[in-house]
């Protein structure tokens, strides 16, 4: 891990010093910076070498957040093709990595809370669209709920149109996540009550 951290830190350095990227070196960061990751991260996943995959995309997306750019749609780009190597780490992993996986997420977001980070809507976006095994559905229903308890209990201004849109798009995950962790939980409880099938002919 430490040689890919050498070198990804060779590939940001020079940009990372200036603290701005004008627009026309905007375009050569993101391309250097996706070429890199585009010849690394496969062999990684590949190789199951999930955390360490997972930790070198981060590495990249928190110094593309961190960084200016005088060109914002080049920052997003690379911050939406880091998200996009996240998803694929992720749907390529060992099934019993996925809790550690999944947690590694949750202290990455927590991490940002509250600092005004663009990263923190794409580790939640991660956790609320990459993970659905039970335990991961089961963790999203419950953090809904107290989303929307906090809605619910907190006076807000009725014209204060995105809180009311916010709350009612949780209310709609809600109910759909509630649905699908009833109809694992039965699935689950189904085939382990149900004698197994014998086929006589």
């Amino acid at each position: 891990m430490h040689r890919y951290e050498r070198e990804i830190d060779r590939v940001l350095a020079p940009y990372y010093r200036l603290g701005f990227i004008e627009y026309d070196a905007s375009k050569a960061f993101v391309d250097k910076v996706l070429d890199y990751l585009s010849c690394t991260i496969p062999p990684l996943i590949k190789r199951f070498c999930t955390m360490e995959a997972l930790e070198l995309v981060n590495i990249v997306a928190v110094n593309a957040a961190e960084l200016s750019f005088e060109d914002d749609d080049d920052q997003q780009f690379c911050l939406d093709e880091c998200r996009a190597y996240w998803a694929d780490i992720i749907g390529h992993a060992e099934l019993e990595d996925v809790p550690k996986l999944h947690q590694w997420f949750v202290h990455q977001m927590d991490a940002v809370k509250n600092k005004g980070n663009e990263l923190y809507g794409y580790y939640e976006e991660v956790l609320y669209n990459d993970f659905n095994d039970p335990a991961s559905l089961k963790w999203k229903l419950a953090r809904l709920d107290t989303e929307i308890e906090h809605y619910e209990s907190t006076r807000f201004d009725s014209s204060d149109w995105n809180y009311g849109y916010t709350y009612g798009i949780d209310l709609v995950m809600r109910i759909h996540l509630h649905g699908a962790v009833e109809t694992r939980d039965f699935s689950h409880e189904r085939s382990r009550t149900s004698p197994p099938f014998n086929n006589k002919y």
